[in-house]
């Protein structure tokens, strides 16, 4: 049986197909003449029902339902080949995208792959067959799912996995398993900012001061606050990247370095650089040259010459050395933070401190830092100094 159903004065037929309740425009307005046209429209759908000869595309090709992964989709016109099931492919696609990124990012795909998107789907489905649907319901559970270090996943997490499964089925349409990705038309949650919360000048001194009892961790925690440097490129940092003859002298960005992927080239082309190296940090690496006596190709090195472990730094040093100084808890990269916002706010030009902390653009400070911005006219590191030199911290 079918129905004429009105909706907004817009008709509509309501009738069951293949055991799925069924509710579509006729493209008619609720009026006596659209009526009457939609009961002629109501008794050929109930005879082609009845005869099995109904086909839902025919009726209605604009509907949801006969898009691809739609239950009444018709066979896609591709060569042949038979869509594969999600599990095979999307295992397939990640190792195959492994020489195109780095090591960490590779495992944590991987991560999203086995115990989101796998579980969630199952390895059989076939990937001719996601819906717009399938992807809300997946955004639905992960809202739910708990997080490692609170109740549930970040929004970040679950855009991480949206965006892992919208390269998997961009591929699957490219092979014509589908016709769209239905990943585009589920729209990313929205992410809160990552957290600005600098140390003001008052509690740098106090941290360099009171917090660290290994004088290296102190001058390593220096160069990481006064040069904005990213943790992994100040472990990674050399004597044979400092170039002592300009002035300021310099230090050549050209590496950085994680536990899982060694060495391997900096986070960005543009983070590829040369970062003035003000006082204090020169200070401090120059009292590293006369402590270390050159020992290490590395400017801060583990007790057998290699690069520091920046799990050990922050769990057995940093922590620590904030609880000493009677500091609010902070990550490391706060020092990253501290050194954008001390310069913003001495007055140093946008483009000097974007170059400095490797952004190509002077957007990415604009947007993170804006509120301590103010007169920037200079772009040399000098009012800067002038600060340092006015705290004490010059010497």
């Amino acid at each position: 049986m079918a129905f004429i159903n009105t909706s907004r004065s817009r008709l509509l037929i309501d009738f069951s197909f293949r055991g799925v309740r069924c509710r579509e425009y006729v493209g008619l307005q609720d009026t006596k003449d659209g009526r009457a046209k939609a009961k002629q429209i109501r008794i050929q759908i109930e005879a082609e029902l009845v005869a099995g000869t109904f086909e839902y595309v025919k009726w209605f090709p604009n509907s949801k339902k006969v898009r691809p992964g739609g239950p009444f989709a018709p066979p896609l016109p591709h060569s042949g080949v038979e869509s594969p099931t999600f599990g095979a492919f999307s295992r397939e696609w990640l190792g195959l995208q492994r020489p195109f990124g780095s090591r960490a990012t590779h495992l944590d795909r991987k991560s999203l792959l086995e115990s989101k998107l796998i579980p969630f789907f199952t390895a059989d489905k076939i990937v001719s067959t996601f819906t717009v649907e399938d992807v809300e319901r997946l955004i639905g559970k992960l809202t739910l799912d708990p997080g490692l270090k609170d109740e549930h996943l970040s929004p970040r997490r679950i855009n991480l996995a949206r965006d892992l499964l919208g390269r998997i089925l961009d591929r699957c349409v490219r092979n014509g398993w589908l016709r769209e990705n239905p990943v585009h038309e589920v729209k990313r949650l929205r992410e809160s900012r990552s957290e600005v919360d600098p140390l003001s000048l008052d509690e740098v001194k106090a941290l360099l001061r009171k917090g660290f009892t290994d004088p290296e961790m102190r001058r390593f925690y220096t160069v990481a606050i006064w040069t904005g440097l990213r943790t992994s490129e100040l472990i990674g940092l050399k004597w044979a990247d400092l170039d002592w003859t300009t002035r300021p002298p310099t230090a050549m960005i050209k590496r950085s370095l994680t536990k899982l992927d060694g060495e391997h080239p900096t986070k960005t082309p543009g983070s590829a650089r040369p970062v003035d190296l003000r006082p204090p940090a020169e200070r401090a690496i120059l009292g590293q040259q006369a402590a270390s006596r050159l020992k290490s190709e590395y400017i801060f090195y583990n007790a057998g010459g290699g690069p520091l472990d920046r799990d050990n730094l922050n769990n057995r040093v940093w922590k620590p050395a904030v609880l000493r100084a009677k500091l609010r808890e902070r990550s490391p990269y706060q020092c990253r933070h501290t050194f954008a916002t001390i310069a913003l706010s001495a007055g140093e030009e946008i483009g000097w401190v974007a170059r400095q902390m490797g952004h190509e653009s002077s957007e990415m400070v604009v947007r993170h830092y804006y509120r301590w911005i103010r007169n920037n006219t200079r772009q040399d590191g000098a009012a800067l100094d002038r600060l340092l030199q006015k705290h004490g911290l010059d010497r």
